[in-house]
């Protein structure tokens, strides 16, 4: 069976703490940005499913619960072949 390596979460897991996130989809490990909100859920990819993980990069000090401004995603966009192309990933 797979085991998360720490410092990595899954799909479902609870967002422990708001700030941006790496994202690494699926097999061949493209790497995108997301910033999150604390206490929600990480989301899957529009392509490649629940096959992503993620890494905090920079959290918030803001804590993430202004409820003023809440934008919920479902699934995190998965990067463009365009994008890919021109070397504009996330490192």
């Amino acid at each position: 069976m797979y085991e998360t390596p720490p410092g990595f979460y899954d799909v479902g897991d609870t967002v422990p703490q708001a700030g941006t996130y790496r994202v690494f989809h699926g097999p061949r490990r493209l790497i995108d940005k997301v910033t999150l909100v604390r206490d929600e859920t990480f989301f899957r990819c529009s392509v490649c499913d629940n096959d992503v993980q993620f890494s905090l990069v920079k959290p918030v000090g803001w804590g993430g619960h202004d409820m003023s401004f809440r934008i919920r995603l479902y699934e995190v966009p998965h990067p463009r072949d365009e994008d890919i192309a021109a070397g504009e990933m996330a490192t």
